[in-house]
């Protein structure tokens, strides 16, 4: 039995098996999962510390358990806030450059931003 904590990237099915991605620091390993994926693992967002438990010749997992889950979300949040002042910035600087008057250049830069910017749930 093994162990390897980091940050979890992953899960899918793929040549009917399902796998686990984490990064750790040797890199990025990936798992088998025996079974079909509990709710708990379904629910894992990408970079969650999570400790895997594994058999370390079939490298198939025997538990998942999460470390820390608040803080990457707030970290994640940071991110994307910046990442939309500096969009809008960008729409604002693009608008004003096709309208000379203020208030068509706000409409404009606001329907730009509409269509650039990447909702939360698909950032990263």
């Amino acid at each position: 039995m093994a162990e390897v904590t980091g940050k979890f990237f992953g899960a899918g099915r793929k040549n009917n098996r399902n796998w686990v991605a984490v990064d750790s620091d040797e890199g990025r390993e990936f798992f088998t999962y025996p079974k079909e994926f509990p709710v708990e693992v379904r629910k894992l967002r990408r970079g969650s510390q999570v400790t895997v438990e594994y058999d370390g010749v079939t490298r198939e997992i025997k538990s998942i358990a999460v470390i820390s889950e608040a803080e990457v979300a707030k970290d994640k949040y940071d991110r994307y806030r910046k990442y939309q002042i500096e969009l809008l910035k960008e729409c604002l600087e693009d608008a004003a450059k096709i309208s000379k008057d203020k208030e068509d250049a706000k409409l404009i830069a606001f329907a730009m931003f509409d269509k650039r910017c990447t909702p939360l749930a698909y950032f990263e």
